[in-house]
């Protein structure tokens, strides 16, 4: 293709605008070349000054789509566990639960999910219970515990309340 038409893949003379250099960028050209579409002068010199502002757009979308790919693994590593994780702000509102939380929290009355997003309690005194826990945790920057009494001989639900620090942050301990 490149050799049978040199000229789809070198600059125009008189212009700054940089040809088409990866081979994918001539593999589109040449596909659509085979597949009958005949490109003019001036379509190809559209082409050419099209190509440097595609740039930037395509590799933006190339990094949305890793990363919505690296956050689908994440999800399904948190759907395979056996406890329930929930991810929440500093307003106490829920922002991800894993398979396992959302069973909890719809299969029982103990931990609710309201529809203020917020995690309550059966009880408004395990509500209070539960936000002190999400602030204890935010203020002090380690892990605290809170054990929700399911009733009956049933053992409590034990909630851990981890903060996260963000990547790049030193941990004190």
């Amino acid at each position: 293709m490149a050799r049978r038409f040199p000229q789809a893949f070198e600059p125009w003379e008189g212009t700054s605008a940089l040809s088409p250099t990866s081979p994918a960028w001539r593999d589109l050209i040449a596909a659509l070349w085979q597949d009958g579409r005949v490109f003019s002068r001036d379509n190809l010199r559209c082409m050419r000054l099209l190509v440097p502002h595609l740039d930037r757009p395509l590799r933006l979308q190339m990094r949305f789509s890793a990363a919505h790919l690296r956050i689908t693994m994440v999800s399904g590593a948190f759907d395979c566990l056996t406890l329930g994780v929930v991810f929440v702000n500093s307003a106490g509102q829920a922002l991800w639960l894993n398979r396992r939380a959302r069973e909890i929290t719809t299969g029982s009355d103990v931990l609710l999910l309201a529809s203020t997003a917020e995690l309550v309690g059966r009880k408004p005194s395990d509500s209070r219970s539960l936000r002190d826990l999400i602030t204890g945790a935010m203020s002090s920057g380690s892990r605290t515990l809170l054990a929700l009494n399911r009733g009956g001989d049933l053992r409590a639900l034990l909630i851990v309340a981890i903060p996260l620090k963000p990547i790049g942050t030193l941990d004190p301990s």
